[in-house]
């Protein structure tokens, strides 16, 4: 019975199905919930899958716990990174600083409009 709640939930409906995936040949994700669970709960009941519960620690509310174990990554143990390395070399500039940009772009538009190709290996083609 307590496996009839566990339907609604995508995640344990689907950590049901992976452990069904290992026990029998139909492929468990085509099945609906309803005979996920039935499956599931026939192994159970025939003693070929063992369901074991992790134990958990448990702390009291409103308890005070030291610093050495609240903090994951104590300040007296982190390391510096190492800083990256600068990046090699610049690549050059595309265009001539004496370029007219401007006057390129009117030109390439113009070419567009009228269909004309832009470059020689476009005019090759």
């Amino acid at each position: 019975m307590w496996l009839e709640h566990l339907k609604g939930d995508p995640l344990a409906m689907a950590i049901l199905r992976d452990l069904l995936s290992n026990q029998i040949s139909l492929p468990p994700s085509r099945m609906v919930d309803d005979t996920v669970v039935e499956q599931i709960a026939a192994l159970l009941i025939s003693d070929r899958l063992h369901l074991h519960a992790k134990e958990t620690e448990s702390h009291a509310v409103g308890g005070v716990e030291s610093p050495e174990e609240s903090a994951p990554f104590p300040i007296s143990e982190r390391q510096p990174r190492a800083s990256a390395p600068p990046p090699q070399g610049v690549d050059p500039p595309t265009f001539s600083p004496k370029a007219n940009l401007s006057a390129q772009a009117g030109g390439l538009g113009a070419a567009a409009a009228a269909g004309l190709p832009f470059c020689q290996e476009c005019q090759n083609t």
